[in-house]
C-alpha cells in the first residue's frame, strides 16, 4: 500500500507541474544541414562555416530550458544556445554560422568539414550533418618551385638601384589562378620575415618558367643591418607560404662595402655568384675613382652528357659527367635530366634523384645509369630511335659550357631471338 501511495503523489506532481525538463524526455534532432560560403575571391579564400537543423520534442509533455551546442570538427569553432521551451510535437530550427575559417590547407592531408548540433541531457543527443567540405592539400593544387633568385647588378654598394630577379616554376599541369603573392625579404634566417621588396600580387603562373623581376620598397640596395644575412624570395597561396628559396648577401673580401649574393654561405669567392668589378667609390677625387680593374673569372661546374647507348632488352644506358673545375652545389642538383624519343618527352628526372650517392660532385665525378629499366611505358619498340638526352633541361646551373649538355644518338633496338634447343634450330 506503501508503494502504491507512493507513485500516486509523483503522478499527481507531474501532472501538477503541466511540463517536464529536458533530461526527463527524450528529444530529436532532424535535417542537419552544412554550407559552406566563400567569403572572398583569391588562392585561398577564407570560408564562412553554416550550420542548420532542427529539434523536435517526440514527448507528450512541454520542456524548458533546451540547452544545445553547434559545433564544426576540425575547424575548431562553434558556439551554444539555449532554447526557452518546445511544446509537445513542435520542431526548433536553429542555425549558426561561423566566419574566416582557412580556406585552403597546408598539412600534407585532407581536412573534412562537418557540423555537428548536440543537445544536453544526462545521456546527451547528437547529429552530425551528411554532407561534408573536404579542404585537400595545397602542395596537392599547386606544384610550385623557385630555380634561382639573382641581383641587377651583380656586385653593388649602399644606395645603388637593384633589382631581384627570380625564376619560377610551375611543375602543375595547368596554370595557377591569378591571385599568387610573390615577395623579396631580407630576413634573419630563411624563415622569409621582414619584408624589403614590393608584392607581386595577382599573379598567375602559367605551366613551365615564369621570369620575374621585384625592386626594393625604396628602390635602392640598404647593406645588410643587425641580424639579417641574406635575401629569399617566397611564393604565397593566400597567407601560405607555397615555397621559398634563400641565398646570404656576402661582402665581397677586397671591395669593402660592396655586397653579392651567394649560393650557400660568404667562405670564400667561390661560393658567391660571378661578379663584376667595379671602381671604388672615393671622395674628393675628380672622375668617380680608380679604373675599373679587370672582372674576376670564377671557375665553374661542366655537366656534360659522354655516352648513349642501348644495352641488353632495348634498355637505354648513359653516363653525365662533371667536367667542370669545381663542385656541385646542392642547387645543382635540382638541375632536370630529360630523354626524348623521335623527339617527343620520354621521360624526365631531376639530377639529386638520379644520382643520390653524389658521384657527380667533385670535379671529374660521373655517374651511369639506366634509364628508367622498370617502366613500361618507357620501353623502347624494336626499331631505329633518334634518342636525346638533356641535362640541366630548364638551364638553372650556370656552366662553364653550355653546349656539352646534349648528345643525340640513332640507336636501333633488336628483339632477342627465341631460342631452341641444345643442338638444334627453330625453323
Amino acid at each position: 500500500m506503501k508503494k502504491i501511495l507512493i507513485i500516486a503523489i509523483m503522478v499527481s506532481i507531474i501532472h501538477a507541474s503541466g511540463d517536464l525538463k529536458a533530461d526527463t524526455l527524450p528529444i530529436q534532432i532532424r535535417n542537419v544541414n552544412f554550407e559552406t560560403v566563400q567569403l572572398e575571391r583569391g588562392c585561398c579564400p577564407p570560408l564562412k562555416l553554416i550550420c542548420s537543423g532542427e529539434i523536435v520534442n517526440i514527448g507528450s509533455q512541454p520542456i524548458r530550458s533546451v540547452k544545445y551546442s553547434v559545433t564544426f570538427p576540425f575547424a575548431f569553432a562553434g558556439n551554444s544556445g539555449e532554447i526557452p521551451i518546445i511544446n509537445p510535437g513542435e520542431s526548433v530550427t536553429i542555425r549558426k554560422e561561423v566566419s574566416g575559417i582557412k580556406g585552403c590547407n597546408p598539412e600534407d592531408v585532407d581536412i573534412t568539414y562537418r557540423c555537428k548540433i548536440r543537445v544536453y541531457s544526462p545521456v546527451f543527443t547528437e547529429a552530425t550533418s551528411n554532407n561534408s567540405y573536404v579542404i585537400p592539400p595545397l602542395k596537392s593544387l599547386y606544384s610550385i618551385s623557385i630555380t634561382s633568385l639573382s641581383l641587377t647588378p651583380s656586385l653593388v654598394s649602399e644606395g645603388d638601384r637593384v633589382r631581384y630577379n627570380v625564376t619560377i616554376y610551375n611543375n602543375s599541369s595547368s596554370p595557377t589562378p591569378p591571385f599568387m603573392k610573390i615577395r623579396v625579404v631580407e630576413p634573419a634566417s630563411r624563415d622569409c620575415k621582414g619584408i624589403v621588396a614590393r608584392d607581386r600580387t595577382g599573379v598567375s603562373l602559367p605551366v613551365g618558367r615564369r621570369d620575374l623581376s621585384l625592386t626594393p620598397c625604396s628602390g635602392q640596395f640598404v647593406p645588410p643591418q643587425g641580424n639579417r644575412t641574406g635575401v629569399c624570395v617566397a611564393v604565397y597561396c593566400g597567407y601560405e607560404r607555397l615555397t621559398s628559396l634563400w641565398k646570404p648577401l656576402c661582402e665581397v673580401p677586397d671591395q669593402p662595402g660592396y655586397y653579392t649574393l651567394g649560393t650557400l654561405f660568404c667562405g670564400s669567392l667561390n661560393e658567391v655568384s660571378p661578379i663584376e668589378r667595379r671602381p671604388r667609390k672615393l671622395k674628393g677625387i675628380a672622375g668617380g675613382g680608380d679604373p675599373q680593374p679587370s672582372p674576376i673569372k670564377k671557375p665553374l661546374v661542366d655537366l656534360s652528357v659522354s655516352d648513349l647507348r642501348l644495352v641488353s632488352d632495348c634498355k637505354i644506358q648513359a653516363t653525365i659527367k662533371n667536367t667542370g673545375r669545381v663542385p656541385l652545389t646542392e642547387e645543382a642538383y635540382k638541375a632536370a635530366v630529360q630523354m626524348f624519343n623521335n623527339n617527343k618527352p620520354w621521360g624526365g628526372i631531376i639530377l639529386s634523384s638520379l644520382d643520390p650517392q653524389r658521384r657527380l660532385k667533385n670535379p671529374g665525378g660521373s655517374v651511369t645509369f639506366l634509364w628508367f629499366p622498370r617502366a613500361k611505358n618507357l620501353r623502347l619498340s624494336p626499331g631505329k630511335h633518334l634518342l636525346k638526352l638533356v641535362v640541366d633541361h630548364h638551364n638553372i646551373v650556370k656552366e662553364s659550357n653550355e653546349k656539352n649538355n646534349t648528345m643525340v644518338r640513332e640507336l636501333t633496338c633488336r628483339p632477342r631471338l627465341p631460342q631452341g634447343p641444345v643442338g638444334g634450330r627453330i625453323r
